[in-house]
């Protein structure tokens, strides 16, 4: 009786002692992340792009090695530095969120007026941080050619 009122006393004091309550909107708060995100390319934001991988990413890209977070950030910096044109335009699959892991299925063109610079299909996995936040934790891209 003793070891259930101590784990009684230790569950109810873990979850009490500064912890977040998440929202539970799903596929919408994953699409706010994206929306932040394109804001922060358009911008040519980098802290602002960065913010939507978690620091432990593994950004695989057919053809390519894979990439960490700190190769983004270089590869970010690098593009933003030429001044790019073109804006990212996705078209999300059915997004999946369960708990705090979610899966993002998506298409991604670049567009620069009507020409598409790229044209790509991913999977994005988030993972939601003890701040409630959504990292993007695994995303795995290959290029589409367009018809």
């Amino acid at each position: 009786m003793k070891r259930l009122a101590a784990a009684a006393i230790l569950a109810c004091c873990a979850t009490a002692a500064g912890a977040e309550t998440c929202a539970k909107d799903g596929p919408a708060e994953i699409k706010a992340v994206y929306d932040h995100w394109l804001a922060a390319y358009r911008a040519h934001d980098l802290d602002g792009t960065m913010a939507i991988f978690a620091y432990d990413v593994v950004f695989q890209f057919q053809g390519a090695p894979d990439a960490r977070w700190a190769d983004l950030k270089t590869s970010y910096a690098q593009e933003f530095a030429s001044h790019p044109s073109g804006v990212w335009s996705p078209e999300f699959g059915a997004i999946e969120v369960s708990g705090d892991l979610a899966a993002a299925p998506s298409e991604w063109r670049l567009m620069d007026g009507a020409a598409v610079k790229a044209h790509n299909n991913s999977i994005d996995l988030f993972r939601r941080d003890a701040k409630c936040r959504w990292h993007i934790v695994r995303s795995l891209n290959y290029p589409l050619k367009d018809k």
